[in-house]
């Protein structure tokens, strides 16, 4: 199956999946909470921090279920606030709302 895996750095949010490759977002500013969103569809990966696209990439197969693996924050140290899987790619506004429904309980 495909797998998808997920990791962040202070500066740089990466994810991989097979056989799509890696979609990087760096030269960002990772302390305190964030909400890191990855979405895959329509030929598109995009990473979001926090409700603003930071990243996208071509790809080339679409996101799969049932025999998938998803790995998150292997090589991290720090805490997983939520974690949400959807069987379809968020829009923009979506995320926004998943955002700001989010954001209270960490304080912003």
């Amino acid at each position: 199956g495909t797998d998808y895996k997920l990791n962040a750095s202070s500066t740089t949010i990466a994810f991989t999946s097979t056989p799509n490759g890696n979609t990087s977002a760096t030269s960002q500013t990772l302390t305190g909470w964030h909400m890191i969103a990855v979405t895959t569809g329509a030929g598109t990966t995009k990473i979001y921090n926090n409700n603003s696209e930071v990243a996208s990439a071509s790809t080339t197969a679409a996101a799969t279920t049932g025999t998938s693996d998803i790995y998150l924050m292997q090589n991290n140290t720090g805490n997983l606030g939520s974690f949400f899987f959807y069987q379809r790619a968020l829009t923009a506004t979506e995320i926004w709302y998943v955002w700001n429904n989010l954001k209270g309980r960490y304080g912003l």
